[in-house]
């Protein structure tokens, strides 16, 4: 967390994912285990640059931009 951004790694399944399957964060997303929201107000935030870096962690496999808005869970994500 700095002044400007917040970066949270949320898991989107349960413990128990295999017994309830619909038991996730995110239903839409319920093949995703993990989740990264990042939340920037400045103006020199590069989120191209950004996704590039995560791509290049070994363990990531797929990644996807989502824009929170158009989500049917959004409400999930207030912390």
């Amino acid at each position: 967390k700095t002044e400007y951004q917040t970066v949270r790694l949320l898991k989107n399944r349960s413990e128990d994912f295999d017994s309830k399957p619909d038991n996730c964060l995110l239903p839409e997303f319920k093949k995703f285990e993990y989740l990264l929201m990042v939340s920037d107000d400045s103006v020199t935030f590069d989120i191209n640059a950004f996704i590039y870096k995560i791509e290049q962690i070994p363990f990531v496999d797929f990644l996807l931009l989502v824009d929170t808005a158009t989500l049917k869970s959004k409400d999930n994500l207030i912390f």
